[in-house]
Order: C-alpha cells, then sequence, then structure tokens
C-alpha cells in the first residue's frame, strides 16, 4: 500500500530528510519552462517552486515514510 506521504519523500530512501529539503532548495526560485524547474517539486503545482514547498518538507522532516521491511505493493 503506498503512503500518502510519498510523494514528499523526493529521493525514494523512505524518509523525509535533509536531501529532500536540498532538492527543493536547489530549484528554489525556478518556475515551469525554467531547466531546473521539476514539477515533482512543485507541491501545490502552481508553476513556481518557493517557500510553500520548503516550509512542507520542514514540517514534516524526520517523517519515515516507508519501513524497509514493506514491500512495493
Amino acid at each position: 500500500m503506498k503512503n500518502i506521504l510519498e510523494p514528499f519523500d523526493l529521493n525514494g530512501d523512505g524518509f523525509i530528510d535533509m536531501s529532500d529539503i536540498i532538492m527543493v532548495g536547489q530549484a528554489y526560485g525556478a518556475v515551469r519552462g525554467d531547466d531546473n524547474y521539476d514539477e515533482r517539486l512543485d507541491f501545490d503545482q502552481d508553476g513556481t517552486i518557493g517557500a510553500l514547498e520548503l516550509n512542507i518538507l520542514a514540517a514534516m522532516f524526520g517523517v519515515r515514510i516507508r519501513d524497509d521491511e514493506e514491500d512495493d505493493d
């Protein structure tokens, strides 16, 4: 079963951690059409990667998305 928080685990390591925040930080300020714009990072799909995306990840920092024992069904 898929966890509803999975889209926020940007690198797929099972945690919302600094590596996910760094991914958003590197694209911070990007707008749809920019080379560094990544739709996966634009959580509200407003066409801009900004403070909202960083705040969402900061609020969930440290959350475990899945256990290693869980299968990918």
